[in-house]
């Protein structure tokens, strides 16, 4: 009879037990994928929200096109971690341009770095992002009114968030957003589209490359595919490489680093056919600390001098 309760006990010590941990394991989940301050927009209402692990989550990173009678990507990356995803509806007085603005302006002044931008007609079907992508019915709208967008940032202990943000007006004239935040340790090397880095040099003049400099000098090969494409884009801008380097060592080493760095990313780009007048060197060194992204001793810009 002892022995029959001391088990009894036992069993429901243990289940509690592992309720206590699964509920443990839960809000560090929900806080690990919460951890990304976006300010949710004060006139949106909530639709659908999902928080879960995945291992297959596919970024999407260009033009969505139709091949052998299936929606696909020019690029995508496909990624394993914590997947938060809502869908909001706005109200009448609320453009889908309006709040996706409103999204994509505090990303980056997070410190995100835009990976792809597309809008209109420019992204595709809507039907494809909705049905295909996101897999929510109600954001099929018009394909003349939607905007894309994603992001990637990267805080200070390394972890990164992934961005997937698509607005859509429907024909009903009912606006809806998407805002997928996928956050993971894994360190994909994925560079910007030409359509993305021109978009920051015309709002901005400026865009900033992160992890894109091989080990032994140069730009990787994506980064400077984008580059090049940009510069054959726009035959008359001229651009200005801004070299950074914040190792601990003296300013003049740091600059001549920096320059070093430069330079030899403006000879990739004569070699593949750019004007040599159509790129300026810069080495800053560690003057402007306001640039540096965590623990990085390195990074350059792209700066829009003229063209415009």
């Amino acid at each position: 009879m002892i022995d029959k309760l001391l088990c009894r006990t036992y069993c429901r010590f243990k289940l509690i037990c592992s309720q206590s941990l699964l509920a443990v394991l839960a809000f560090l989940v929900s806080s690990h994928v919460a951890a990304l301050a976006l300010v949710t927009y004060p006139h949106a209402t909530l639709l659908f929200e999902q928080r879960k692990s995945v291992d297959d989550y596919r970024l999407t990173l260009g033009n969505l096109k139709k091949i052998d009678s299936r929606w696909r990507a020019d690029r995508e990356q496909r990624l394993t971690g914590d997947l938060h995803s809502r869908t909001f509806e706005l109200s009448e007085d609320n453009s889908a341009k309006e709040v996706f603005n409103y999204y994509r302006k505090q990303l980056l002044q997070l410190g995100g770095r835009e990976l792809f931008y597309c809008e209109s007609r420019n992204c595709g079907s809507s039907n494809a992002w909705a049905n295909t992508r996101f897999h929510v019915k109600q954001l099929y709208g018009l394909d003349s009114d939607q905007y894309y967008s994603s992001f990637e940032i990267i805080e200070d202990n390394d972890l990164r968030s992934y961005v997937a943000l698509y607005a859509v007006r429907r024909g009903n004239n009912r606006n809806y957003v998407q805002l997928d935040v996928l956050q993971t340790r894994e360190t994909p090397r994925i560079s910007s589209s030409v359509e993305a880095i021109e978009e920051r040099l015309r709002e901005q003049q400026s865009f900033t490359f992160v992890d894109a400099i091989l080990p032994d000098g140069g730009l990787e090969e994506g980064h400077l595919k984008s580059l090049q494409g940009l510069l054959r884009r726009h035959r008359t801008w001229v651009i200005g490489l801004v070299g950074h380097n914040y190792a601990a060592q003296p300013l003049a080493e740091q600059q001549r680093q920096s320059l070093a760095m430069v330079v030899a990313i403006k000879e990739q780009l004569l070699a593949s056919g750019v004007e040599a007048d159509r790129v300026q060197v810069f080495g800053l060194g560690g003057l402007v600390p306001a640039v540096r992204l965590g623990k990085r001793e390195a990074l350059f810009q792209v700066v829009l001098i003229s063209g415009l």
